[in-house]
């Protein structure tokens, strides 16, 4: 190379001098740019505030995939909603049962007059019956009652064995309470 000709090694001097102007100029400007090595520490801080946005976007996926994997399937939504039908179903075939059993007022009223009516007769026959036990008939009057009866009795029986004895007599019906 160092044979070449002698336009060759002068523009290889000038290439290298340009160069080393450009080299010195960079230097000069980063030295002026960056004099305590700001650019590190921006680059440090970009680094830091890229590391942290990873970490954000890297949670906010996790979230959402959290709430993806909470939320239903179509299919377990659809049984959810099949069962939900069924159980609507049973509950209007029983409002519809209940409808149809229902007594209109107008007919509970006149049902419960009839048993009222009822209820009414049943206790005036018990008054009356207990009236005709306890009012005509009392203790002393069935005692008084028996003993005539009993009187009665024993005379048919005398008179029947005097009968034996005796030629037949007439026979008197005794009417209890005389």
């Amino acid at each position: 190379m160092a044979e070449s000709n002698s336009n060759g090694s002068k523009s290889t001097v000038a290439w290298g001098a340009a160069a080393a102007v450009v080299v010195a100029l960079i230097s000069l400007f980063w030295s002026v740019a960056n004099p305590r090595d700001d650019i590190k520490q921006v680059e440090a801080r970009f680094d830091a505030q890229q590391t942290q946005l990873e970490n954000r976007i890297q949670a906010t996926i996790r979230e959402i995939q959290q709430q993806i994997n909470a939320r239903l399937t179509t299919a377990v939504h659809e049984e959810f909603a099949r069962r939900v039908d069924k159980h609507i179903d049973a509950i209007d075939s029983e409002i519809k049962d209940l409808q149809n059993s229902r007594i209109i007022r107008q007919e509970y009223q006149k049902d419960l007059g009839v048993v009222d009516q009822r209820m009414i007769a049943q206790r005036e026959t018990v008054r009356n019956l207990q009236q005709q036990f306890a009012g005509s008939y009392n203790v002393g009057k069935q005692l008084d009652n028996l003993q005539d009866q009993i009187r009665l009795l024993q005379q048919r029986l005398d008179t029947s064995r005097q009968v034996t004895a005796s030629p037949p007599a007439a026979i008197v019906p005794v009417i209890p309470g005389h």
